[in-house]
């Protein structure tokens, strides 16, 4: 190994990527996760929410196939503002703000790419908190995932996968960001069948027949909670993982009969990903830090791609909780360190942790080649996105060109990466936070390297 770096470092080019004096397009992101996000006239300044609380109430009647939802959100937000934006995709019926109707609206955010729930507000420079309730009806339940057919099935999807890391369907939000207490109540109507649940939620019980309470901490924001109830069989496998300062509990759950068609017993299934569970789990904290979640919830749907059709194909990683096929768990895994455990604060900083998890699904070795490739725009013009641009899975091609770079100046950027996730464990990041921090761990201005591989810029 010390010899391959040797020769690696010999043969690097003598002037280095830092000292490039060509001239980029100054990045314009957030300063840090700190920064307020108003936008219009000063004299109508709209303002992004920010929850300090929600809840959420759900009455389902499997025998009339309806369903009805009811929303709170206690917010606040900056001095200036004159209304109150949510980044919000569902059509509220009515929306009561301090237990007075109020008029809203729906409008598109800066760059025209998503709506936005508008709410006035009739004093000047609130400080104060505020609470919003919405009632509206549910459409288009076949794309959450609830399936009304005998064996009953509903999980978390609030949207199609491709909007699941920041979109807000039924709980309107600012942003992935905001980490807030939630609870969510669930009333089932017309059940012929027990159900199982099984939730990442941090308080869980259940009142009464077909009543259910989950519960979020304050370690949660609204991309991370996890729930499905199931009336059909499901396999659950239980252990414990030693952590760095306490166990970390792990329930494995699988679809009955998984692995069958591979000549594989459920006993063996649940041997193999367990030692894929602990082996990432020590690896990751490790490397890098502590886990951030009090358990670890693991679904596994299927072995490997094409076991399943592909629009039945559904990775995701929550707050503690991963949906995934088997050779997926070390990549959602994880996104339990960076993604969840650190967060990014809005879609311009999404990269970040698909990039690290990316490399990891390929440990993409360092050369030349990846930092003169073509340039890759890996942030959305607009941090009012519910999309994390295609072209963040790349290999993992970003987080090698930086090994590259840092490996040059003798500094290893793994161990940085886990002094970045230690300094922002349970909190937001954007993107300037996450450039700036890499550059007082480099040493070094890295402008040319971010505007190609962030912005797109053919400089080098």
């Amino acid at each position: 190994m010390c010899l391959f770096w040797c020769i690696f470092a010999c043969l690097w080019p003598a002037q280095t990527y830092a000292e490039s004096t060509k001239t980029v397009q100054k990045i314009t992101y957030p300063l840090s996760s700190n920064s307020e996000k108003c936008f219009g006239p000063e004299t109508a300044q709209i303002c992004a929410a920010k929850p300090l609380h929600s809840s959420l109430n759900l009455k389902i009647d499997v025998d009339k196939k309806q369903i009805s939802a009811q929303a709170e959100i206690r917010f606040q937000v900056p001095a200036q503002a004159k209304s109150a934006a949510f980044l919000f995709t569902q059509r509220a019926e009515k929306v009561w703000l301090n237990g007075e109707p109020v008029a809203f609206k729906r409008q598109l955010a800066p760059g025209g790419h998503e709506w936005l729930l508008l709410i006035p507000l009739n004093e000047k420079g609130l400080q104060k908190e505020q609470q919003l309730k919405l009632l509206y009806p549910i459409t288009g339940l076949t794309a959450w995932g609830l399936r009304w057919k005998k064996p009953f099935h509903w999980r978390t999807d609030f949207s199609d996968s491709s909007d699941a890391r920041f979109s807000n369907v039924l709980i309107p939000s600012g942003f992935e960001s905001e980490r807030h207490p939630m609870v969510w109540n669930f009333t089932f109507r017309g059940l012929t069948q027990p159900l199982q649940v099984f939730s990442n939620a941090t308080d869980y019980s259940e009142r009464g027949k077909g009543l259910y309470r989950l519960g979020f901490d304050q370690r949660f924001n609204l991309a991370m909670p996890y729930f499905e109830f199931e009336s059909a069989p499901l396999r659950s496998f239980n252990f414990a993982f030693q952590g760095l300062y306490s166990p970390i509990p792990v329930t494995l759950v699988i679809p009955k009969g998984l692995g069958k068609s591979q000549g594989l017993s459920e006993k063996q299934v649940f041997a193999e990903a367990e030692k894929r569970i602990r082996s990432t789990l020590f690896e990751f904290e490790h490397q890098y830090g502590p886990y951030a979640f009090p358990q670890l919830l693991v679904k596994l749907y299927s072995l490997q791609t094409g076991d399943l059709p592909l629009s039945q194909e559904y990775s995701m990683e929550y707050g503690g909780a991963i949906v995934s096929r088997l050779e997926l768990i070390p990549h959602e895994i994880c996104h339990m360190w960076f993604g969840r455990g650190a967060s990014p604060q809005d879609a311009q900083a999404g990269f970040v942790d698909e990039v690290i998890c990316d490399w990891y699904d390929y440990r993409t070795p360092f050369s030349n080649t990846q930092l003169k490739r073509p340039p890759s725009q890996l942030v959305p013009t607009q941090s009012w996105s519910l999309r994390t641009p295609e072209a963040v899975y790349a290999e993992g091609q970003f987080i090698a060109g930086l090994q590259g770079l840092f490996h040059h100046k003798q500094h290893n950027l793994f161990v940085s990466l886990g002094r970045f996730y230690r300094q922002y464990r349970l909190k937001s990041y954007a993107v300037a936070d996450f450039r700036q921090f890499l550059e007082a761990e480099y040493g070094g201005d890295l402008t040319p390297f971010f505007s190609r591989f962030l912005e797109g810029q053919s400089e080098y």
